[in-house]
């Protein structure tokens, strides 16, 4: 923790947005304190978006004021509390400024609040005519400051997550945030309190969660909420998994495969240069993904029948390419980290506010094994099987997503890569990979391609049989080609023009609406995608031909 003064001069350099604040302020007679996680992230040296007030006065007249002068957007968040929030769009970011009234003085408000290390007040009047402050100058009741020196996450008081059951998520994130410890003491309030997590409004657990799984190394997240009961009360269908012990394909139990492969999905994501290295920069399908970095230390995991045994220092000779993948033809080399750079662009993408791909892929990790508990069965000759847990995992997560109240954009990403996540692997046992095969790979997995791609490897490397290491070289070789394939695919597709519309079916041919006409069009799109069909007319003779077909077959 910094302990030296804090300069008007240096904050003024590093957050122009909060001078701004403070040039409101200075220009009006309310008493104002700065609060909670930029006052607290100010002190340990860390950046911070969102700004927090608390003020004696008209709360939302002083919000929509403020609104004006910063040219942002003003929103009443609680009428009856006084609390409104200020959203200003920044060139590649929004900021937001959130305001609390005061009751009666601040030291009681602070007492209100949650963490200790929440629980920090400045006064911004006596900073602006200072400009500066150390210290001395922070209110602090609550011993927060002695808890951000000792990195200690601390309740304000026994009944915090009572009072607010979403604080039960918050603490897991901001321990996790920081880097500091939750304290025993609020621990057990946690596994005391956690059934409440269920009263807490869903779009609120939808953001938290979705906080979370936007931090690096969720897995340590969700260790601690597992250990305090929080996946239990919030994921009864994860909780069913625990145990489930697999076939000779699998060493961990079905909840503890979901958090390795969570892990490596992440590690993947972490190391895409030397994931894909091979493909990018020798211009051929080798093997030279960093196994002994997720493979030879996997995170401590609870019961786990075995551990992960140590890979050979220097990996076994890299058998011949089976024919699927050796007959297709290299892509054109890119620039380095060229194909990187196109999955961390998808991944990047926005799906809810500053919510992006790669966090809801990561939500998804957890729950791709989720169908098989209902499944799971044992053949004849004694082996453990879970046909269709894929299909059946997706109308549990579908579920799970109508529970939650999640966006229809992460649902239909959510959904899909727990329903496909198997596909790739099947490719892995087809005699031949043609262009057909992988058109149709691409064209069922549409925007999600990447993830299923991902989370298939990320699965792959969770599992373990006989064969392992070279199952698993053969697996890798396969992503790495479907990925490269998959960006031509996407350039070609936008240069395609779309040659017929439904209504030309139904001009054409006299059809009715419905499903007919979507499974026509499909069919088109895949011809013109592969070269067979360039014009309209040439569309329309192909369709009459199927038709055709159809009816001399019937």
């Amino acid at each position: 923790m910094r302990h030296g003064a804090f300069l008007w001069d240096n904050l003024k350099s590093d957050d122009p947005f909060f001078i701004k604040i403070l040039d409101f302020v200075a220009k009006r007679d309310e008493d104002v304190y700065l609060v909670g996680g930029y006052l607290r992230d100010l002190l340990i040296g860390r950046g911070s978006k969102d700004i927090d007030l608390s003020l004696r006065g008209d709360v939302i007249n002083y919000g929509r004021l403020m609104a004006d002068y910063l040219e942002g957007s003003f929103v009443l968040l609680d009428d009856v509390h006084q609390v409104v929030r200020v959203v200003v769009k920044e060139k590649e970011t929004v900021r937001t400024v959130d305001f609390a009234e005061i009751e009666n003085d601040i030291e009681n408000d602070l007492m209100r609040r949650d963490f200790s290390v929440n629980a920090l007040a400045l006064n911004l009047k006596k900073f602006i005519e200072d400009k500066k402050f150390s210290l001395s100058d922070i209110v602090d009741v609550t011993g927060g400051l002695a808890d951000l020196e000792n990195k200690r996450i601390h309740a304000v008081s026994s009944d915090i997550f009572q009072e607010d059951s979403i604080r039960l998520l918050r603490v897991l994130r901001i321990g996790h945030k920081l880097g500091f410890y939750i304290d025993a003491e609020t621990k057990s309030f946690v596994i005391r309190d956690s059934d409440l997590i269920k009263e807490a409004k869903s779009e609120r657990i939808n953001d938290e969660l979705f906080q979370i799984f936007s931090l690096p190394n969720v897995l340590a997240v969700i260790k601690n909420a597992d250990e305090f009961l929080l996946i239990k009360s919030l994921f009864p269908e994860i909780e069913e998994t625990k145990g489930v012990i697999q076939n000779d394909f699998h060493h961990l139990d079905v909840w503890n495969h979901s958090l390795l492969t969570l892990s490596n999905l992440e590690n993947i994501v972490s190391n895409l240069d030397d994931n894909f290295k091979g493909f990018r920069d020798e211009n051929k399908f080798s093997a030279t993904f960093p196994l002994s970095k997720v493979l030879s230390e996997p995170p401590p995991l609870s019961k786990a029948p075995s551990k992960i045994p140590p890979l050979p220092k220097i990996l076994p000779e890299i058998p011949p390419l089976p024919k699927m993948l050796s007959e297709i033809p290299p892509l054109p080399k890119g620039g380095k980290g060229g194909l990187s750079n196109k999955i961390l662009n998808h991944l990047n993408q926005p799906v809810m506010g500053t919510f992006n791909r790669l966090a809801v892929l990561k939500f998804a990790a957890l729950f791709h094994d989720v169908g098989k508990p209902a499944v799971k069965f044992v053949d004849s000759k004694e082996r453990i099987r879970f046909f269709n847990h894929a299909e059946v995992g997706f109308h549990i997560v579908k579920n799970i997503s109508a529970r939650l109240r999640l966006s229809k954009k992460i649902t239909e990403i959510f959904t899909r890569i727990v329903k496909e996540h198997m596909r790739p692997g099947f490719l892995i046992h087809e005699k031949s990979l043609t262009s057909k095969a992988i058109y149709r790979l691409f064209r069922d997995l549409g925007d999600e391609t990447i993830e299923v791609l991902l989370i298939s490897l990320a699965d792959r490397m969770a599992a373990q049989g006989v064969s392992f290491l070279d199952g698993f070289i053969r697996h890798n070789n396969l992503i790495e080609v479907l990925m490269g394939r998959y960006f031509e695919y996407e350039e070609e597709k936008a240069k395609k023009v779309k040659l017929l519309s439904g209504q030309d079916l139904i001009d054409n041919f006299n059809l009715a609406p419905g499903p007919q006409i979507g499974r026509l069009l499909s069919e088109v799109e895949e011809a013109s995608f592969h070269g067979l069909i360039a014009t309209k007319k040439d569309a329309l003779d192909f369709v009459a031909e199927r038709l055709a077909l159809k009816n001399k077959r019937e």
